[in-house]
Protein backbone atom coordinates (compact mmCIF):
# COMPACT_ATOMS: atom_id res chain seq x y z
CA UNK A 1 0.00 0.00 0.00
CA UNK A 2 1.35 3.44 -0.97
CA UNK A 3 0.09 5.67 1.82
CA UNK A 4 0.76 6.40 5.46
CA UNK A 5 3.59 4.44 7.02
CA UNK A 6 4.27 2.44 3.87
CA UNK A 7 4.88 5.54 1.77
CA UNK A 8 7.45 6.74 4.29
CA UNK A 9 9.11 3.33 4.32
CA UNK A 10 9.36 3.17 0.51
CA UNK A 11 10.72 6.73 0.43
CA UNK A 12 13.41 5.90 2.99
CA UNK A 13 14.35 2.70 1.16
CA UNK A 14 14.63 4.63 -2.11
CA UNK A 15 16.82 7.30 -0.50
CA UNK A 16 18.97 4.62 1.13
CA UNK A 17 19.58 2.87 -2.19
CA UNK A 18 20.46 6.18 -3.84
CA UNK A 19 22.84 6.95 -1.02
CA UNK A 20 24.57 3.57 -1.27
CA UNK A 21 25.20 4.12 -4.97
CA UNK A 22 26.99 7.42 -4.21
CA UNK A 23 29.15 6.59 -1.17
CA UNK A 24 31.23 3.68 0.02
CA UNK A 25 31.52 3.17 3.78
CA UNK A 26 34.97 4.75 4.13
CA UNK A 27 33.97 7.84 2.15
CA UNK A 28 30.88 8.27 4.28
CA UNK A 29 32.87 7.89 7.52
CA UNK A 30 35.36 10.52 6.32
CA UNK A 31 32.49 12.85 5.40
CA UNK A 32 30.87 12.40 8.82
CA UNK A 33 34.19 13.11 10.55
CA UNK A 34 34.65 16.33 8.57
CA UNK A 35 31.11 17.45 9.34
CA UNK A 36 31.53 16.68 13.05
CA UNK A 37 34.90 18.40 13.46
CA UNK A 38 34.71 21.39 11.09
CA UNK A 39 34.71 24.72 12.91
CA UNK A 40 34.24 27.87 10.83
CA UNK A 41 35.53 29.99 13.70
CA UNK A 42 38.74 28.03 14.26
CA UNK A 43 41.73 30.36 13.87
CA UNK A 44 39.36 33.22 12.97
CA UNK A 45 38.49 34.61 16.40
CA UNK A 46 35.43 32.43 16.89
CA UNK A 47 32.25 31.81 14.95
CA UNK A 48 30.74 35.27 15.38
CA UNK A 49 33.93 37.02 14.24
CA UNK A 50 34.31 34.72 11.25
CA UNK A 51 30.74 35.29 10.10
CA UNK A 52 30.89 39.04 10.75
CA UNK A 53 33.92 39.30 8.47
CA UNK A 54 32.00 38.14 5.40
CA UNK A 55 31.09 40.92 3.01
CA UNK A 56 29.14 39.07 0.34
CA UNK A 57 25.36 38.80 0.38
CA UNK A 58 23.98 35.50 1.68
CA UNK A 59 20.59 33.86 1.28
CA UNK A 60 19.65 31.66 4.23
CA UNK A 61 16.61 29.43 3.70
CA UNK A 62 15.29 27.49 6.67
CA UNK A 63 12.62 24.79 6.63
CA UNK A 64 10.09 25.13 9.44
CA UNK A 65 9.88 21.36 10.07
CA UNK A 66 13.63 20.61 9.80
CA UNK A 67 14.91 19.16 13.08
CA UNK A 68 18.44 18.59 11.71
CA UNK A 69 18.95 22.31 11.01
CA UNK A 70 16.18 24.00 13.04
CA UNK A 71 14.63 27.22 11.82
CA UNK A 72 15.85 29.04 14.94
CA UNK A 73 19.47 28.16 14.07
CA UNK A 74 18.98 29.39 10.51
CA UNK A 75 17.63 32.69 11.87
CA UNK A 76 20.68 32.97 14.15
CA UNK A 77 22.98 32.34 11.21
CA UNK A 78 21.25 35.02 9.16
CA UNK A 79 21.48 37.46 12.07
CA UNK A 80 25.24 36.81 12.41
CA UNK A 81 25.93 37.48 8.73
CA UNK A 82 26.15 41.21 7.94
CA UNK A 83 24.49 40.99 4.52
CA UNK A 84 22.12 38.05 4.94
CA UNK A 85 18.56 37.68 3.78
CA UNK A 86 16.46 35.07 5.59
CA UNK A 87 13.54 33.12 4.15
CA UNK A 88 11.47 30.41 5.85
CA UNK A 89 10.14 27.54 3.78
CA UNK A 90 7.01 25.86 5.12
CA UNK A 91 7.08 22.11 4.52
CA UNK A 92 5.80 19.00 6.30
CA UNK A 93 8.81 17.04 4.99
CA UNK A 94 11.42 18.01 7.59
CA UNK A 95 15.02 18.18 6.41
CA UNK A 96 14.00 16.93 2.96
CA UNK A 97 11.72 19.95 2.55
CA UNK A 98 14.48 21.74 0.65
CA UNK A 99 14.62 18.85 -1.83
CA UNK A 100 10.88 18.57 -2.30
CA UNK A 101 10.32 22.35 -2.39
CA UNK A 102 12.66 23.01 -5.30
CA UNK A 103 10.26 25.26 -7.20
CA UNK A 104 9.84 27.62 -4.24
CA UNK A 105 13.57 27.57 -3.46
CA UNK A 106 14.33 28.30 -7.10
CA UNK A 107 12.04 31.35 -6.99
CA UNK A 108 13.65 32.62 -3.77
CA UNK A 109 17.14 32.07 -5.18
CA UNK A 110 16.38 33.75 -8.51
CA UNK A 111 14.90 36.78 -6.74
CA UNK A 112 17.90 36.99 -4.40
CA UNK A 113 20.38 36.75 -7.28
CA UNK A 114 18.49 39.37 -9.29
CA UNK A 115 18.71 41.76 -6.33
CA UNK A 116 22.34 41.06 -5.35
CA UNK A 117 24.30 39.95 -8.41
CA UNK A 118 25.10 42.56 -11.05
CA UNK A 119 23.94 41.78 -14.58
CA UNK A 120 26.66 41.12 -17.10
Amino acid sequence: EKHGRYLVQSYLEYQGEKFLSRFDVNSYLALLHMMDTHDVGRNRGGLEAALASLSQPALIIGVDSDVLYPLAEQRELAAALPHAHFEALSSPHGHDGFLLGQEHISQLTQRFLAEHVPSQ
